[in-house]
């Protein structure tokens, strides 16, 4: 299902999606309780988990760096949905 819907160069793992899911949820704002819940672990009590899914926890320096990033995001999910 993976491959029909991302396409045959898709080799993201369920590490990586757990990865991606977990530094968005934190910028976000999220909980490191409900992120938790949401994957399913302990990474709430657990500094290892923590730095494994969440490795950085950056702050976009101003606002145009935080729009770009969104814009970029937006694009690219759009890019990636569109069929030629």
């Amino acid at each position: 299902m993976r491959r029909i819907v991302f396409g045959k160069s898709e080799k993201r793992s369920l590490m990586d999606m757990h990865r991606s899911g977990a530094v968005e949820a934190n910028a976000g704002g999220a909980a490191v309780e409900t992120i938790a819940a949401k994957m399913a672990n302990s990474i709430d009590k657990s500094k290892a988990l923590q730095k494994t899914y969440m490795p950085v926890n950056w702050q976009p320096s101003d606002p145009l760096t935080s729009h770009a990033a969104w814009a970029a995001r937006s694009w690219l999910r759009n890019a990636t949905n569109t069929k030629s």
